[in-house]
């Protein structure tokens, strides 16, 4: 920064949602609360009202956005791209079809990696004056970031990033570089390593706060109405009865769900317990009641809407992962929310070929760049196999404390510490910016 960012005192702060699920993460955290009590003035903007010229540059920024995201995990030889390389003549969705164009020519080239980059750089910001002391960014990877952070330079503003999802630093774009950013945000160490070592960010301008998402589970954690009677009570559940859950995703990765959920339900003998499996469906998924029209009357099955209120729909999310006596998971954080709240989780891997080597490209998924730190702790049963899924289950019901130590860990190392929330570390940070008074 030059002089004339001496002395500036942080008085104001707009927070940008860069996407949906940055919003959610902030809006139904402490956050924007703990800045207020540290004597904070919080803005938010997540509205990019445009007229058709912005609209065009807006496009064209975002297709430079794509294009720097499929050269960066090209030329860093991201597993998960070179995954999607080795299947794509199976059958695999749209979403994970490579868009080879992107890195024509030389999609493996860095010094085409950087060329584009500065023909991005270029590309006008055209953002409206915002009344701020600090940028807030929700991302440090997407095109909407790219823009604030151009406009954060014409108006020489002190930025913040914020890691906007756990696995972007592997999956997304290089990280935005630019002297106006004073600290990149990121979950962990593990994160942390990415930065440096991916993304080439020295460490000084790193900050592990934790995961803001996990700030909700943790006033769900300490909520005592929050309890196995009243998930019981809501879906008509014997107190007898076991409780398995599934949050279940869309075709896209769980197209074989409905097989593995069937397939326990045909060898309900030979599970020693008695139990109700809970499905919660993806947000959006318009396949969901076809797919599982086969069990969705069944006895022992319970299907729970997705709310419209955000902050509802987690209250029932953390309700389920926290009550249940085994979750299942496809490669997502529906694992770890639920080792949060110490449930078992039995990772299903599962298709119809049931075969045990690894051979799909959702397979892979489990043990992706991210991932695979959530695999290789043990924490979990990771089966193929119906014969292993039982055994799982049986496992659990019999033992609930099988892994917890290693559930422990994992958790440790996914959100850095436990014993202070997200939002308060955060806010501690930029309130350290403030009490320095300059850059």
């Amino acid at each position: 920064m030059d002089d004339s960012g001496e002395n500036h005192l942080i008085k104001k702060i707009t927070i940008i949602y860069t996407d949906k699920f940055s919003k959610r993460n902030i809006e139904t955290s402490p956050l924007i609360d703990e800045l207020k009590e540290n004597g904070f003035q919080v803005s938010v903007v997540s509205d990019f009202k445009k007229s058709f010229f912005k609209k065009v540059v807006w496009k064209i920024s975002f297709i430079f956005n794509e294009i720097l995201k499929y050269r960066f995990l090209e030329v860093y030889n991201i597993k998960k791209q070179k995954d999607k390389h080795r299947y794509q003549n199976t059958e695999i969705s749209n979403f994970d079809k490579l868009k080879k164009h992107f890195g024509f020519p030389f999609p493996k080239s860095k010094l085409m990696l950087n060329f584009i980059s500065k023909i991005n750089e270029c590309i006008p910001s055209l953002i409206d004056d915002i009344d701020t002391d600090l940028i807030f960014l929700t991302s440090m990877q997407s095109y909407i970031a790219d823009n604030f952070i151009k406009y954060a330079k014409k108006r020489n503003l002190p930025v913040v990033c914020l890691l906007s999802s756990w696995d972007h630093l592997t999956h997304g774009r290089k990280v935005i570089v630019s002297d106006q950013i004073i600290y990149y945000m990121v979950w962990n160490t593990i994160q942390e390593n990415e930065l440096i070592k991916l993304h080439n960010i020295n460490k000084e301008k790193i900050r592990k706060v934790g995961a803001l998402q996990f700030d909700f589970l943790k006033k769900m954690l300490e909520d005592k109405t929050l309890n196995r009677n009243e998930l019981s009570k809501e879906l008509s559940i014997p107190g007898d009865y076991k409780i398995i859950s599934l949050m279940a995703y869309n075709e896209r990765l769980a197209k074989n769900e409905p097989y593995v959920i069937s397939k326990i339900l045909e060898k309900t003998n030979s599970i020693q317990d008695k139990f109700i499996i809970i499905i919660r469906p993806f947000p959006f998924d318009n396949s969901f009641n076809e797919r599982y029209k086969n069990i969705l009357k069944h006895d022992n099955i319970r299907i729970v809407p997705v709310s419209n209120d955000v902050k509802k729909d987690r209250r029932i999310m953390s309700l389920i992962l926290k009550n249940s006596d085994i979750v299942l998971s496809g490669p997502g954080t529906a694992a770890i929310e639920a080792m949060y709240y110490d449930t078992p989780v039995i990772h299903i891997g599962i298709d119809q070929d049931e075969k045990e080597e690894i051979n799909t490209l959702y397979k892979e998924f489990f043990f992706s760049d991210h991932y695979q730190h959530i695999m290789n702790k043990q924490a979990s049963y990771f089966c193929l196999t119906t014969k292993h899924l039982i055994e799982s289950i049986n496992s659990y019901f019999n033992d609930n404390k099988i892994h917890a130590s290693e559930r422990k860990k994992l958790i440790q190392e996914q959100l850095y510490n436990i014993n202070v929330s997200s939002s308060k570390a955060i806010s501690e940070v930029l309130d350290k910016l403030y009490k320095k008074k300059s850059f």
